[in-house]
């Protein structure tokens, strides 16, 4: 997980995870609480992205 501050948009902060597989993922939302903020949410997006393919920039 990376929890970092926008470069661009002031007072944004964006937050990435990355996950082995979709079941993966699923197995730890069964079992993980809720998580818990200290901060006010005042806007927020989820966006799920699936990746075909990685390797060298320069294939």
């Amino acid at each position: 997980m990376v929890i970092s501050a926008d470069t661009l948009e002031p007072g944004q902060v964006n937050i990435f995870e990355y996950w082995e597989a979709e079941e993966v993922l699923d197995a730890w939302r069964a079992i993980s609480p809720r998580p818990t903020y200290s901060a006010e949410i005042r806007d927020g997006e989820v966006f799920k992205h699936r990746v075909s393919h990685s390797g060298p920039p320069f294939d």
